[in-house]
């Protein structure tokens, strides 16, 4: 007589549990794959060493002197050299960017105001492109110096990487 039960209860749940466990593992895996993603493309996205410690720096050397794709043109040595010349005429720059802010906030609350002033808005335009332009005049000026004492051979580098920046534009980060 075989009346033996056709069912054993741990065959049926070692299947299921080997199933809750590969999707643990699975599910373990892909939050550290997914961590580790993380991490990379932070310190990648970020970078590291001095080229990236220059960069606050850089973007206010930029946006001071107004030069746009010639100061990304510049190379580090140049760049360091008007950073050094711009240093003397700090004060100068620092109040510009003052007053630039201060213009921006005036359009700001030009703009929250129930009716549209559009002749303030534009006084406020003209304010802050009079003020960009000092700057970029400066930055310009300190940039012709610069330029003018390279020799031709650095002169066609810099043109090379001028214009490979005025075609790709900024960098991205």
């Amino acid at each position: 007589m075989n009346d033996a039960p056709d069912t054993d209860p741990k065959p049926q749940s070692a299947p299921s549990s080997g199933r809750w466990m590969r999707v643990l593992l699975f599910a373990s895996l892909a939050v550290n794959l997914a961590v580790a993603g993380l991490v990379a493309g932070a310190v990648l996205r970020q970078g590291g060493g001095p080229e990236r410690d220059r960069a606050p720096q850089d973007a206010s050397f930029g946006r001071d002197l107004g030069l746009g794709p010639y100061g990304r043109a510049l190379s580090k040595n140049d760049k360091d050299h008007l950073r050094s010349v711009a240093k003397e005429k700090s004060a100068m720059f620092r109040e510009n960017r003052k007053a630039i802010r201060a213009a921006v906030e005036e359009t700001v609350a030009t703009l929250r105001e129930p009716e549209f002033d559009r002749a303030r808005v534009e006084a406020a335009f003209a304010n802050q492109r009079r003020l960009v332009g000092e700057a970029q005049r400066e930055g310009h000026g300190l940039l012709i110096e610069r330029l003018s004492a390279l020799s031709h051979a650095d002169r066609m580098t810099f043109a090379d990487r001028l214009e490979q920046a005025a075609l790709r534009g900024p960098k991205r980060r």
